[in-house]
């Protein structure tokens, strides 16, 4: 009787254990400054309760207040792709400050964050990155750093002018898109390196 006994005690231990894990979770959606890819539009009322959110057939946008703001995320849109969530992406661009001229705000690094702490929080929840990619678009130095799994991806954009004589990158914008096989076009998704 306490060899059965025991061994339901360990069973339900380890059921209790499997569906409580924290990987488990993270494994299948990413999630940042609030947003997850699936998020609705009430459980993005819940997280930002003194923002602006517009909703409309093909995406929901949310100009978060700064009560609201979570991992420097300062604003986010999720767009759909026949009804369904297809990327989340967020931005960091700072509120402007009246007292400060425009000649302050010229420096991207006055309304951006810088890229690196953003990358070493992402590094600290999902391990390292695959990639870096680089890319070159209107003057900017892009970088990403990919992450993924088998049903979404997570990319870090980070930026600098190509003629900046500063070479720190500012973070430019995280996305978490699809992964469905075969489907990856650059604003959802990069492919892993072959």
């Amino acid at each position: 009787m306490r060899t059965y006994f025991t061994a339901i005690v360990l069973a339900l231990s380890i059921s209790s254990l499997i569906g409580t894990s924290p990987c488990a979770a993270q494994d299948s959606h990413y999630q940042f400054g609030g947003f997850t890819l699936n998020s609705t539009p009430p459980q993005l009322k819940q997280a930002f309760p003194n923002s602006v959110i517009e909703i409309n057939q093909n995406s929901t946008y949310v100009r978060i207040d700064t009560k609201d703001i979570k991992d420097g995320v300062t604003s986010g849109i999720i767009f759909m792709h026949n009804k369904k969530p297809d990327v989340v992406q967020m931005t960091f661009e700072i509120a402007r400050d009246p007292s400060k001229p425009d000649s302050y705000y010229r420096d991207p690094l006055n309304q951006n964050p810088r890229c690196e702490p953003i990358l070493t929080e992402l590094k600290k929840r999902h391990g390292k990155p695959y990639g870096l990619f680089d890319n070159n678009e209107e003057g900017l130095v892009y970088k990403e750093y990919v992450w993924d799994n088998d049903q979404e991806k997570l990319i870090l954009t980070c930026a600098r002018f190509w003629n900046s004589k500063s070479k720190i990158q500012w973070a430019a914008a995280v996305k978490i898109g699809t992964n469905r096989p075969g489907y990856c076009m650059h604003l959802n998704c990069i492919e892993p390196p072959k």
